[in-house]
């Protein structure tokens, strides 16, 4: 985005942020990196980079809320198929998936509220890799139906 059209837009209402000022952290599972713009543990609202390397998987987790990835590199494969870069997944409320990533790969993904991850995912001493993430027993009230 040039210097220009942020400048020229409302400072009220537009932040811009360099990709260099981000500050990144390891996420529960290795090889899983965040790097928030905006980040709110409490009510599972993110926005901001994740980062794969190659043959991570997120973790069996669950979304509450509506969830949108674009790919900026690399890919995710999980049940209903593999989204590339260049493209974007959207998670709708219900979808519970593990999501692999075969080569590196870094995404802006949005959440609009918490993720739910099955026990014995990842390091409980560390963030989950999406915001508001808890520890939680999954369950699905209409398994065979997808999300």
């Amino acid at each position: 985005m040039s210097r220009a059209l942020v400048t020229s837009l409302p400072s009220d209402r537009i932040y811009a942020t360099s990709h260099e000022a981000l500050r990144w952290v390891d996420a529960s599972r290795p090889g899983l990196r965040l790097a928030a713009v905006h980040e709110n543990r409490e009510n599972g609202r993110f926005l901001g980079l994740l980062g794969f390397e190659a043959l991570c998987s997120s973790g069996l987790h669950h979304h509450v809320d509506i969830a949108f990835s674009y790919m900026l590199s690399g890919g995710l494969t999980d049940y209903a198929g593999t989204t590339g870069a260049g493209q974007m997944g959207i998670n709708l409320p219900g979808a519970t998936h593990d999501a692999i990533a075969y080569v590196p790969t870094m995404m802006a993904s949005r959440l609009d509220g918490p993720v739910l991850y099955a026990p014995g995912v990842g390091d409980e001493n560390a963030p989950h890799l999406h915001a508001g993430g808890r520890t939680q027993a999954l369950s699905h009230p209409r398994p065979q139906e997808s999300p």
